[in-house]
């Protein structure tokens, strides 16, 4: 009895299964946002940030092709609107790459500070075909229409103590900026001319213009000294 009940419930298991897995892949789709994330199904989402203009949630995020990961495919930002941070209408996409530049292959890591108040100014990095990572600036009044910083690239850190390379692939990226009183500073993964990952600290009075100052948060020296710190945020 007891096999023939096993037998019983292993044919109605495969009943329950094999309708699904035979469904084509639009059947399998659920996109009513009633979910634990934010999905947007045209793009892959990756890095992002969100801001809050009146009752309005923005949130910015890289995207690509979906399906494929690689970071170099991240070309834009998308941008997205919700009320409660759960239902989300996609907006535009802002920022596109631009070919022959210093952001020519890929952006990564938003993040938008608003100083002063109505002007929202997105820090993000920027990657050209050489890998080389330096740190951008663009501004807005309404969170649609973005304009690039004149003085772009505005940021990388010092080359007299990191690996930072105009030529070949070195480390600049994930800025994180915050108001200090009358000074902004911004902190950003790096790496050491010895190959150590750091957090850098800079400083500036007026976004475009930043003094650089030095590590601020390392590896601990030995075999994983080399590991790179990302994605910084500070919070109060």
């Amino acid at each position: 009895v007891r096999c023939a009940h096993h037998r019983l419930f292993v044919a109605l298991l495969t009943l329950a299964i094999v309708p699904a897995w035979a469904a084509p892949a639009h059947a399998l789709v659920h996109d009513d946002f009633e979910e634990r994330f934010f999905t947007d199904r045209a793009q892959t989402v990756a890095d992002r940030c969100i801001v809050k203009r009146d009752s309005t949630y923005h949130m910015f995020y890289t995207e690509g092709p979906v399906g494929l990961f690689t970071p170099s495919l991240q070309t834009s930002f998308g941008h997205a609107t919700s009320r409660d941070l759960v239902h989300w209408a996609i907006a535009p996409s802002v920022l596109p790459t631009v070919p022959g530049t210093w952001e020519s292959l890929a952006h990564w890591a938003p993040m938008i500070l608003e100083q002063p108040a109505g002007t929202y100014n997105m820090f993000y990095t920027g990657v050209d075909s050489n890998n080389v990572q330096q740190i951008g600036l663009a501004t807005s009044a309404d969170l649609s229409t973005w304009t690039r910083s004149p003085a772009n690239p505005v940021f990388h850190p010092d080359s007299t103590w990191s690996d930072w390379n105009p030529l070949a692939y070195c480390n600049s990226r994930d800025p994180f900026v915050w108001a200090d009183g009358d000074t902004v500073r911004m902190v950003v993964t790096a790496l050491t001319k010895y190959g150590q990952g750091v957090i850098s600290l800079a400083a500036s009075t007026d976004l475009t213009h930043w003094f650089d100052q030095g590590p601020l948060a390392q590896m601990p020296s030995g075999p994983t000294s080399w590991h790179q710190l990302e994605a910084p945020m500070l919070t109060q």
